[in-house]
């Protein structure tokens, strides 16, 4: 029999005669066919949907734990920058100002005014040395004569020039007598005004009261007991408040006096305005000693000036060299922190003065700039690896802002910018939190981190772990939750680190100053520390509020975790801060579409109203339905097998998949974790041969209750 005869023996597949189950109308809530019949396509398409839905959801969310994880590791950095020195200046001038009051008009004393600016009348027309108007009417239209009487009785003619000599000592003696009228006028002003001055000073117009007619007749009100409480209770309250603000005040001042914020201008008038050039970082070190940071600046820039490279090209080195010694002084010592529950105070720089002579260094020498910025924080790095899991200091938070002022920060790799960036959220990840002063300065580097996405939008998942877990510090019983990140201790004390257990009734203030001194786990600390996450989650909710498909993954456990929080026992400000975040995170949640319900019959084309009352089929022969059973395990098998070697197939892309496109770190955690889904295979495999066995001794059991002959098993 050749070739050809079985080419003729093979039936040919006529196209017409595939079979097709397809409903011909849709029909509301019936399910749909699960075969597929002459259409592979579909069946391989609906398989691969299983596969992922299934396979592929086990995948993704192996060694996860009800965190959301972003593959990316996208770095970024933030920092606001505002300045308050005009702030601070006000509540300096209000602290300094005198108990003295004077009125003023148009910047002079009003008694100056009056001495000086009153008005001028018809008969003070003579003030400088002229002649009056009654002098010139009798001179000029007098006659010119006048007939005086002589002891002898005779009359005697006057010439002109007497008579107006007489008028003129005249004039000039009634202008006397007015001058000395006005001048004791004014002595009495001036002294009644001091007299009024001096009783207002020593509060005796306080009682001054003007009796009105018929008053002293009416019988005084007599006072309560309850308004005498009443009043004393108020004043003990005023007199808690003043006291409360005062030390507020005192805290402020001697910020004020710390930062070096007011500075007279008549020290600056003393620099010279010539400098020579520092040869080394001593010679420097005794140029800037004794300075504030406004006179540093000042003297950096006529330093700048002088050494200019359009006057000399050599002095491009002298200014390269001066920027060494710069950023040598700026990171020397460690510096007081402010952080502000809106913003980040400018001073936490030490180099506040130096800021600005950076970016003129770098368009001198940008190449020589960014190998210094690199080496410090390679320097930085290196310290932070040896020491371990060290806090924050002032040199890391100082570097990570300078490099965002200095540098680009946009999606574009940059050499600097972008090591610095994960460098930073090493830091964030990997540092060991101790007390309320060690969460406030990781506070700070993460509200630095929200300025660098707030342009570009990207997600930062420590930056949101490390937030979660700082509000779980607040709360007493969080069993169900527990700490995403490294950072905190499993201790009872760790956990409880920013608990309030008690109302104290403090006034927050807007500042928290953290310095190399003491820092007290006390309540107005810790309440300040909420204070300011709060702030720092409402900017990341505002920065994040884009995300339409992800933002209740990433800020729905938090309100959770602020429905707990004691906020009965937080004074009233932090509580309103608190609902109207949560208000902004509802409101920007996106809520789920509920599809239109409609209300139609179902309808079943093949319906059967003896289906239920019908006595299923049995089989007699007890051989034959174990052969049945037999063929039975023996199809399902071979399909289980063929499903677990599909499966294997699927599970085998995504992993190469995975390789090709995640990190090696990735990789090696997918690899460490396969045998998870191994171990799923082999029991579905298990389960198989379980039935199997299950019903042979079940058939076994009622062979032997009908008294046959036992099976060969």
């Amino acid at each position: 029999m050749g070739l050809d005869s079985l080419f003729i023996a093979r039936k040919k597949v006529n196209p017409f005669e595939l079979k097709f189950e397809r409903a011909k109308h849709v029909v509301l809530g019936k399910t749909k066919s699960v075969k597929h019949v002459g259409t592979p396509g579909l069946a391989r398409k609906r398989a691969f949907e299983n596969r992922s839905a299934t396979l592929g959801a086990e995948l993704k969310q192996r060694g996860k734990d009800n965190k959301v994880l972003h593959i990316f590791l996208d770095f970024l950095i933030v920092i606001l920058f505002i300045k308050i020195k005009l702030f601070l200046k006000f509540i300096n001038s209000i602290l300094t100002k005198s108990l003295e009051v004077s009125l003023t008009h148009k910047g002079a004393n009003l008694t100056s005014v009056q001495k000086y600016e009153r008005a001028v009348s018809d008969d003070d027309d003579d003030e400088n040395d002229e002649i009056s108007a009654d002098v010139v009417s009798v001179a000029h239209f007098g006659g010119g004569k006048s007939n005086i009487e002589v002891h002898d009785g005779t009359k005697k003619g006057i010439k002109r020039k007497d008579m107006l000599s007489e008028l003129i000592a005249k004039t000039k003696q009634q202008r006397f007598d007015k001058r000395l009228i006005r001048d004791e006028l004014e002595d009495a002003t001036e002294r009644l005004d001091e007299k009024w001055k001096h009783l207002v000073q020593n509060g005796l117009m306080e009682n001054l009261t003007m009796n009105v007619k018929g008053e002293s007749s009416l019988p005084k009100p007599q006072v309560d007991d309850y308004d005498n409480l009443v009043l004393i209770e108020q004043k003990d309250q005023l007199l808690r408040l003043e006291k409360e603000r005062l030390e507020n005040l005192k805290v402020l001042v001697y910020f004020i006096l710390l930062l070096d914020f007011f500075i007279d201008d008549a020290k600056q008038a003393t620099l010279p305005f010539v400098f020579n050039m520092p040869e080394n970082y001593s010679k420097l070190k005794d140029l800037l000693s004794d300075k504030t940071s406004n006179e540093m600046s000042t003297v950096i820039d006529r330093l700048v000036k002088l050494y200019h490279p359009s006057l000399n090209h050599e002095n491009k080195k002298r200014l390269s060299k001066l920027l060494l010694y710069l950023i040598r002084r700026c990171f020397k010592k460690e510096r007081i922190i402010v952080i502000t529950c809106q913003y980040i105070s400018p001073n936490i720089f030490y180099f506040l003065g130096t800021k600005n002579y950076f970016f003129i260094s770098f368009q001198f020498n940008a190449e020589h700039g960014i190998k210094c910025v690199r080496a410090l924080m390679k320097q930085q790095y290196t310290t932070f690896c040896k020491k371990g899991h060290q806090i924050l200091s002032f040199r890391t938070i100082a570097l990570v802002n300078l490099v965002q002022k200095l540098f680009s920060v946009n999606d574009i790799f940059h050499p600097v910018s972008t090591s610095t960036l994960a460098f930073a959220l090493y830091l964030v990840t990997n540092i060991k939190v101790k007390c309320v002063a060690d969460v406030a300065k990781v506070l700070l580097l993460t509200d630095i981190l929200s300025g660098y996405v707030e342009e570009s939008k990207r997600y930062l998942p420590e930056v949101i772990a490390f937030m979660r877990d700082v509000f779980l510090l607040t709360v007493e019983d969080h069993k169900q939750d527990c700490f995403i990140s490294n950072n905190f201790s499993v201790s009872l004390s760790q956990k409880r680190m920013l608990l309030i257990e008690n109302d104290v009734g403090l006034r927050l203030s807007s500042n928290i100053l953290i310095a190399n001194f003491s820092f007290p786990n006390t309540d107005y600390n810790r309440l300040s520390v909420i204070r300011v996450a709060a702030a720092i989650l409402a900017k990341y909710v505002s920065i994040y509020s884009s995300y339409r498909t992800s933002f209740n993954a990433i800020f729905s456990p938090y309100l959770v975790i602020i429905s707990k929080m004691p906020t009965i026992y937080y004074p009233k400000i932090l509580r309103e801060e608190i609902l109207k975040l949560c208000a902004g995170i509802q409101q920007l949640q996106r809520r789920k579409e509920i599809s239109l319900q409609m209300l139609e019959p179902r309808i079943d084309a093949h319906f059967d109203v003896e289906k239920r009352l019908r006595v299923p089929k049995t089989v007699e022969d007890a051989e034959t339905q174990r052969r049945l059973l037999k063929r039975k395990v023996r199809k399902e098998m071979r399909g289980a097998m063929k499903e677990l070697r599909k499966d294997n197939q699927f599970i085998a892309r995504l992993v190469v998949f995975q390789s090709c496109y995640f990190p090696y770190c990735y990789v090696k955690f997918v690899t460490v974790n396969n045998i998870y889904f191994f171990t799923v295979i082999s029991l579905r495999i298990n389960i198989f041969i379980f039935c199997f066995v299950v019903r042979e001794r079940r058939q076994f059991r009622w062979k032997t209750r009908l008294g046959n002959k036992k099976l060969d098993v």
